[in-house]
């Protein structure tokens, strides 16, 4: 199970636990290996020429290397991924790290090439895609409150692009509660019924829009024993007529 300690996040099949500064052969050995899909109980499915047993010893049989290209220093990968003669491994992007381990490992410049085209495409998706203000994921979507109750939240969101501007703006918000759009502060005594809070981030920069809302359910703190008292009136009046009933038909029947 998942505890938020990244000590102990890899553990083999039976319990024990790698450490996460294990090297890759290490974390493959002790860790993938025994992994490996038992081909007595394997659930996939395979097409009439292939089986779990053949699969299962192409992985036995399979030894992958540990190598990190990076370390050696290779002028000729260099030049065709692009990457400056003497530039530290360290100021490579994402793509010239691609190129460069691919055709290390392969030898092959048209593979090497394409994945450095690739990835740099894709970090030009990323980059040219902008994202809205994240609101704080700590933030209510709804609320049980008791009549009369003071609420007090911290409303406040944030740009991925650090040097932007944020501006919190009120759509709604329940009556009598006070929202300050500078610090974010939301406050109010809680009135029976269903309320709710919208709010809207504003990214001044990039014109980027994104609303959180927060339902409020407010009730009064007696009202299961207003109910109570209610059907305990209507037990009384139904057993008076009851007893008027039978005196009336004793009436009839008996004169």
């Amino acid at each position: 199970t998942y505890d938020g300690i990244a000590n102990n996040d890899l553990r083999s099949k039976n319990g024990t636990i790698i450490n996460n500064n294990a090297s890759l052969e290490q974390i493959h050995k002790n860790f993938g290996v025994t992994w490996a899909i038992d081909p007595s109980s394997s659930l996939f499915y395979y097409e009439s020429d292939q089986s779990a047993k053949f699969f299962a010893e192409k992985n036995r049989e399979f030894i992958p290397s540990f190598i990190d290209p990076i370390k050696e220093d290779n002028s000729s990968i260099r030049t065709n991924c692009k990457i400056n003669a003497t530039s530290s491994s360290s100021s490579w992007n994402q793509a010239q790290r691609a190129c460069y381990y691919d055709l290390y490992m392969t030898n092959d410049i048209n593979f090497g090439q394409a994945s450095l085209i690739g990835v740099n495409e894709i970090l030009s998706i990323r980059m040219n895609q902008r994202n809205p203000p994240s609101f704080n994921s700590l933030l209510p979507l709804t609320m049980n409150l008791i009549h009369g109750e003071q609420v007090y939240l911290n409303v406040s969101a944030t740009s991925e692009y650090l040097v932007h501007v944020v501006a919190l703006t009120d759509l709604h918000r329940p009556e009598n509660a006070t929202f300050n759009q500078n610090t974010g502060i939301f406050q109010w005594t809680a009135i029976k019924g269903e309320h709710y809070l919208s709010v809207e981030a504003l990214d001044k920069i990039y014109n980027l829009k994104s609303k959180h809302d927060i339902i409020f359910y407010v009730k009064v703190s007696d009202d299961e024993t207003t109910v109570a008292s209610g059907n305990g009136n209507n037990n009384q009046v139904n057993e008076v007529n009851f007893i008027i009933l039978i005196i009336v038909l004793n009436f009839l029947f008996y004169r």
